[in-house]
């Protein structure tokens, strides 16, 4: 597939820094994820306003229960059972990345659309205090 960077980490406290520092389009943890901090870090990533919309799934055991629950409630956007087909997991990223990369772009443009409209609101606010101040003025 093209475009696609993965990144893998061993440790789970070092991978919220890299999907902070650089918003993924899409994260799949594991349930082998050291000191159980998979469904937390799912928590996490669904918190962070810079990759909340970000794809997020989880790999289970057959036998996945209650884990696999806590996971959707924590902001999986799916899990699916181990062994994991390989088309099951290839499918969805071919169909979310093109999605994500058109994301991307339209947040920087909303983010720019609002600073613009806040600049326009407090110009507008200043010429009606200064309309105001001048036809009391003229009055007095």
């Amino acid at each position: 597939m093209e475009s696609i960077d993965p990144a893998g980490f061993s440790a789970s406290r070092v991978a919220p820094d890299c999907c902070f520092g650089d918003a993924p389009d899409i994260i799949d943890v594991d349930n082998m994820t050291p000191a159980a901090g998979g469904n937390e870090f799912i928590g996490a990533v669904r918190g962070h306003a810079g990759i909340s919309k970000c794809r997020r799934s989880r790999s289970l055991p057959a036998t996945r229960g209650e884990v696999g629950y806590a996971a959707l409630d924590a902001g999986a956007t799916d899990s699916r059972t181990k062994p994991v087909d390989k088309r099951e997991v290839v499918a969805p990223i071919r169909k979310m990345t093109p999605l994500r990369h058109g994301q991307k772009p339209l947040a920087g443009r909303a983010a720019l659309l609002a600073e613009e409209g806040t600049a326009a609101s407090e110009t507008t606010v200043e010429r009606e205090h200064e309309t105001i101040f001048r036809l009391a003025k003229a009055a007095g």
